[in-house]
């Protein structure tokens, strides 16, 4: 089944991370939520599960690196002050458990949830938190109608509902997949917990890399290299270190390990050479240079975004309109079945649960 909680947690994961995906981990921090008070009531419940996906969210996206990462991709800083007003609004994952749980479809295990917590506080950044993967059980047996995952009961495998396009639809079981364990093949299986996949698809034991004076392997436009963004690493001469920030327009930027913030942005070459921190380009400006086979991209105003056909910055689009990435619309939101613009988290308006008996 769905578990609501690490679905949002890697929502805003996958939000925050328009730069390339990091290794490591952040560490540290965390918390929020219940605090080992009884949550008797479904807004309690949704409320302590807000604190917990906002706790993480803190400690997580608000590192100086990814502020400047999303600036270089034509993206506002995220803001995390509305962090429980995205969390709970209406239409979104949290609030339709709230209204499953009023409904007595969905039984709340309060003890998997301070495990959950417990896990978040200390977990790293990147992480698999797989302690709050169960922290409902659904009751509705399979063959019963549905709205949201949760509300199926698992049965002898993991319960889920057929349910799409916020359409009613019908629990079902389907089979628990196995799990490849160390030393396995991951070709077609999931490495287990604390097991990654290695490059000859053997599970391996998970690398905790990416921290200070790690390897890495960056290089072109990749600054990242496998360091931990989390913790500001970037990759510079093959080891991880810890980013410079300059907000002085024409300070050296990119491979020497300096990032610019403020009013400026770096350019990004994929010869991996060094650039200078520069205002970003306006609407109708050259946002990409070519010269020979190195291409450097210069950020856009948030307002707009780099088209690569054109070469030009060209205003963000509005919902409804098609789209290949988040950055080209006005939401920040490029809906991937439809392939449009679309709200997402509070602005969405996203119809609230509903029993579909």
């Amino acid at each position: 089944m769905a578990r609501v909680l690490t679905a949002s947690l890697l929502c805003l994961t996958a939000i925050a991370c328009g730069p390339p995906t990091a290794g490591g981990g952040g560490g540290g921090g965390g918390g929020g939520g219940g605090g080992g008070s009884a949550l008797n009531t479904p807004t309690q419940i949704a409320s302590a599960m807000a604190d917990a996906y906002c706790a993480y969210a803190e400690r997580c996206f608000s590192s100086r690196l990814l502020q400047a990462y999303a600036r270089m991709n034509s993206m506002d800083a995220m803001d995390l002050g509305n962090c429980r007003d995205t969390a709970l609004a209406a239409g979104g994952d949290i609030d339709r458990i709230k209204d499953a749980l009023e409904a007595e479809r969905v039984v709340f295990d309060q003890e998997r949830f301070e495990r959950c917590e417990q896990a978040i506080a200390s977990a790293t950044c990147n992480e698999s938190l797989s302690a709050c993967d169960t922290l409902f059980e659904g009751t509705v047996e399979a063959g019963g109608g549905c709205f949201i995952d949760e509300e199926c009961a698992d049965g002898d495998g993991e319960g889920s509902c057929t349910a799409s396009d916020d359409q009613c639809g019908v629990c079902e079981v389907l089979p628990i997949e196995p799990e490849a364990e160390l030393g396995a093949s991951c070709e077609e299986l999931s490495c287990a917990d604390g097991l990654e996949c290695d490059e000859e698809n053997i599970c391996v034991e998970e690398r905790n890399s990416g921290g200070a004076g790690s390897a890495c392997e960056g290089g072109g436009g990749d600054l990242i290299g496998g360091c931990d963004m989390y913790s500001n690493m970037l990759c510079v001469e093959g080891t991880c270190t810890e980013a410079q920030f300059s907000s002085t327009e024409g300070a050296e930027c990119g491979a020497n390990g300096v990032l610019c913030e403020g009013d400026v942005v770096c350019p990004i070459t994929t010869s991996g050479a060094t650039t200078q921190c520069t205002q970003p380009k306006v609407v109708g400006e050259a946002c990409v240079l070519r010269e020979g086979t190195t291409i450097t991209v210069t950020a856009c105003v948030t307002s707009a975004f780099c088209d690569f056909e054109t070469s030009q910055c060209v205003a963000k689009k509005a919902d409804g309109a098609s789209c290949s990435g988040d950055n080209q619309c006005q939401s920040g939101n490029c809906d991937e079945d439809s392939e449009t613009c679309a709200q997402e988290g509070a602005g969405a308006a996203e119809p609230s649960w509903r029993g579909c008996d």
